[in-house]
């Protein structure tokens, strides 16, 4: 899409790892890209199902984003990374010793 455009002379920052975004950010054309990290979200989201499937709180109706002695989170950061020239080769390199590929 970015080649059939023609874009030139914008900074373009992206979301996510995507072959083909990793690509442009080697070439150049896209600046960045921010990483989410799947794992960590699946296991953080995992363990905090099972933590709710083995002690249930006495209610689901609560509104614990304002409660101080909430029993689950109202906001979980599951942490991100910004990706572009400098690392995108590392990054890739880590991927695929992860995934195999």
């Amino acid at each position: 899409m970015l080649n059939d455009y023609k874009v030139k002379n914008r900074t373009i920052i992206a979301m996510d790892t995507d072959p083909d975004t990793l690509q442009w950010i080697q070439k150049g054309v896209i600046a960045a890209t921010i990483s989410q990290k799947p794992y960590t979200m699946a296991y953080i989201g995992l363990m905090m199902l099972d933590n709710l499937h083995h002690q249930p709180p006495k209610s689901l109706d609560a509104d614990w984003a304002h409660d101080s002695f909430a029993p689950v989170p109202a906001f979980v950061d599951t942490g991100s990374a910004l990706v572009d020239k400098s690392n995108v080769d590392a990054f890739i390199a880590a991927s695929k010793s992860i995934s195999g590929k």
